[in-house]
């Protein structure tokens, strides 16, 4: 498909040509796309013989990077080895003129006849172009589904590189220069220099004493994670939002373990993922799961897991496609990836996705036939605009926000239909159940879009292993969503070193913090203060400090994290 997609790209020009032609008596159309084609298969296999190079190197397909390079062409060909270059010249040279001569071949010496009038011109004119836009823009997208085509579409094997293989080389690089066209390699977001930051940062990852207060009563639990589409605190009444909107997560939360002052990381599910699987905070403007250069080699809890005999599994009602999330869970090692184009036709679906209900029944049924220990994750998808839920609204409250408080209301009963359930099978009392949103969203409270509560996400842990003496209990550190990571390895007595952007929320001797980004900058929390900072105008959009050494100590210290936190993204 992703051929598809660069061949109706390809064809874009080509029918403008055609159509043009249409009025020409000249011969203009041919000449050109003959020298198009040429120049067009002069690129691909470029772009193929370096990547035959450069792949053992790399372990990923040519992106952004190699344009970066290409700036330095002496410096290219002279980390190239004697063979490389040699290689690189004759694949070139004989592959073009292969296919020179078979280009002559197969296409004509003219389009078409024009000799007819004016009117049958114009007719076919318009019809090429009405048919070709047609077919190009479907070809480009993909299809007529609702997400178009990106690079997980091409993914299919647990190997690595077959998935890269099945990549069509030029849609990758084109989309990873969009990906990065704002950059180009270079950090926006510095204020200082590198090693002030640098400075700055680890300063705030350090502690006095590396301890942890354990919450679990179990070293190798079965684990689920609960992955709440759009979920924002508003709606749970313990984390200091409205009531009667999530009854059964509150039933939940008296037996469980609560962290009141969590915020997502981004504003987006690819971001939340890679933050809650990775430790990864978001960046502005980009994401890193979108570039498998760069997220092939972020650390991840799965992995981590693998190494400690965990079955990993991870499930959603909606398309794994989007925003390339699928690429990232092949990578990453899951034993089973199911999304909607997994589960059968006749499980009811809406318009983004099948609806919770059934998807967390299809989970549970795939837990009992899990080898312990496991990890799975389920992503719901009822929460997500347009919230098409199967279920008579019963939340009358809400304003133009009431579709999603109902959404919410529905998703909330079925992890309560869900979690019942689960609490009858023999492997429920040996697991340890983390909920948790991707990111927040806009709620009928109608806040600022950059103050913290529009970040603010539940995080509870709740089951069996919980030790007693924190059921119920409330956590009130000021953590963020990537912090899960390695909160939950040290709960299982494991290191998280390179998990380095995440802390233990369970360490008493922890710096309380949180950053989250903003498309022009991001924002800071701490326990008493918060601002949001925007680059472009270099002030804050949102402060609620009343000194200015508080202001300034916030800035300085987020300025830091994102310019030392972007520079690892383009080092990657």
């Amino acid at each position: 498909m992703l051929d598809l997609s660069m061949i109706s790209y390809v064809l874009a020009l080509p029918l403008v040509l055609i159509v043009i032609q249409q009025f020409l008596e000249k011969e203009i159309a041919l000449p050109i796309i003959k020298y198009y084609s040429m120049l067009l298969v002069l690129i691909y296999l470029m772009i193929g013989a370096a990547e035959i190079n450069l792949y053992a190197e790399w372990q990923t397909k040519i992106d952004y990077r190699a344009v970066v390079y290409l700036s330095q062409p002496a410096e290219v060909f002279q980390t190239a080895t004697y063979t490389q270059t040699f290689i690189f010249f004759v694949y070139l040279i004989l592959m073009m003129y292969l296919l020179f001569r078979l280009y002559q071949f197969l296409v004509s010496d003219a389009i078409i006849a024009r000799k007819q009038s004016i009117l049958k011109n114009s007719m076919h004119a318009s019809g090429l172009l009405i048919m070709g836009t047609v077919g190009i823009t479907l070809g480009i997208r993909g299809g007529v589904q609702q997400i178009p085509i990106n690079q997980s579409w091409a993914y299919y094997s647990k190997n690595n590189t077959v998935n890269q293989a099945s990549v069509n080389s030029l849609w990758n690089l084109l989309g990873s220069l969009y990906q990065n066209s704002t950059n180009m390699d270079k950090n926006p977001y510095i204020s200082m220099s590198m090693d002030e930051a640098n400075n700055v940062v680890k300063a705030l990852y350090q502690v006095e004493k590396d301890t942890t207060i354990f919450f679990i009563n179990h070293k190798k639990p079965n684990i689920v994670f609960l992955i709440l589409e759009s979920f924002s605190a508003d709606v749970i009444q313990s984390c200091g939002g409205d009531t009667g909107i999530t009854p059964q997560i509150e039933k939940l939360i008296k037996d469980g373990y609560l962290f009141t002052n969590i915020y997502s990381s981004g504003t987006l599910s690819h971001q939340g993922i890679a933050a809650i699987f990775s430790g990864f905070p978001a960046q502005p403007t980009t994401s890193i799961i979108k570039e498998h250069a760069k997220f092939s080699k972020l650390p991840s809890l799965n992995k981590r897991l693998l190494k400690l005999g965990y079955n990993i599994s991870f499930y959603f009602g909606g398309q794994l496609t989007y925003a390339n999330i699928k690429s990232y869970m092949y990578v990453n090692q899951f034993h089973k990836i199911k999304d909607i184009d997994d589960y059968t036709d006749d499980m009811p679906r809406g318009k983004l996705g099948i609806h919770d209900q059934y998807t967390l029944t299809d989970h549970l049924n795939e837990l009992n036939s899990k080898p312990p220990p496991f990890f799975s994750s389920i992503f719901t998808v009822s929460t997500h605009s347009p919230y098409d839920i199967p279920a008579r609204w019963n939340i009358q409250k809400g304003g133009s926000e009431r579709d999603f408080l109902n959404a919410a209301w529905y998703s909330d009963s079925c992890i309560g239909a869900y979690i019942s359930e689960c609490k009858k099978q023999s492997w429920y009392k040996n697991t340890l159940f983390v909920l948790m949103a991707d990111h927040s969203k806009h709620t009928h409270y109608d806040r600022n879009y950059f103050e913290p509560l529009n970040r603010h996400i539940p995080l509870l842990f709740f089951g069996e292993v919980l030790r007693p003496e924190f059921k119920g209990k409330k956590n009130v550190i000021v953590g963020a969503q990537h912090d899960l990571v390695t909160t939950l390895l040290n709960q299982l007595h494991q290191l998280a070193d390179e998990f380095k952007w995440s802390k233990n929320l369970m360490n008493p001797n922890v710096h309380q913090f949180a950053y989250y980004a903003l498309t022009t900058g991001f924002g800071w929390i701490t326990p008493t203060h918060a601002l949001a900072y925007n680059y472009q105008n270099k002030s804050n959009d949102w402060n609620n400090c009343e000194q200015q050494t508080c202001t300034d100590s916030l800035n300085y210290k987020g300025k830091a994290y994102l310019q030392k936190l972007f520079q690892e993204y383009l080092d990657y």
